[in-house]
């Protein structure tokens, strides 16, 4: 019995495709890269929760509801509390999103440097700097709405499953680099199918968020 088991769970799933599949071909990378914003439109993520909530409240807009148990007036002030029911809502919550959306793009770039040949093939070199892009702009947010927080840059093994946090120094100088890299790689608007688009990152994005994130670690 017990060596059934075994041989039961250890087979192999016929949907999954390996890194070396998957990150040398333009569309199965592609689709990779998608799941990354795949995570930003979860309903509690940054398209339900974080982007129209958290601090909205400027001196141009502002939200206000005279209810007590209206938790939205506490993210809109920057005055979130550990049970909040908007952000804190169990597995389902923008914590969790935006750091499935950082493990996406870690297999992503990691696949794409191994097997993408980025040096001789612009397609696939576009989408390694559009998930390095991705990526600093999730650890842009994780830090403007909770500071110091782990720093993740490789993808998930068993002996990184529980990480502290690092200082946010760190993640700055690391994400900063990274965009540096992106930025060579990346097209200007429209000179691409994918640049043409609305959607994708281009190099004015990244330049744009690269200056963005300068400003808020000085």
């Amino acid at each position: 019995t017990f060596a059934s088991c075994n041989n039961l769970l250890d087979t192999d799933s016929p949907s999954t495709q390996e890194a070396s599949v998957v990150y040398s071909n333009y569309t199965y990378a592609e689709q990779a890269i998608f799941s990354i914003h795949q995570t930003m439109c979860n309903q509690n993520s940054y398209r339900g929760r974080f982007l129209p909530w958290y601090g909205f409240n400027t001196d141009i807009e502002w939200f206000v509801d005279g209810k007590s148990n209206n938790v939205k007036t506490e993210i809109v002030n920057y005055s979130i509390t550990v049970n909040d029911g908007q952000l804190n809502t169990g597995e389902k919550n923008c914590w969790a999103d935006m750091y499935s959306g950082i493990e996406r793009a870690n297999l992503a770039i990691e696949g794409l440097l191994q097997y993408g040949d980025i040096e001789n093939k612009p397609e696939m070199a576009y989408l390694y700097a559009e998930a390095l892009t991705l990526r600093a702009m999730i650890y842009y947010d994780l830090i403007k709405a909770w500071g110091d927080v782990p720093a993740r840059f490789a993808p998930l093994e068993s002996e990184t499953i529980y990480m502290k946090k690092e200082c946010r120094d760190t993640i700055f100088v690391h994400i900063l680099k990274d965009l540096e890299t992106a930025i060579d790689y990346l097209p200007y608007p429209g000179k691409t199918a994918a640049t043409r688009r609305t959607d994708r990152v281009n190099k004015v994005f990244a330049e744009g968020l690269y200056a963005r994130i300068a400003l808020m670690a000085s």
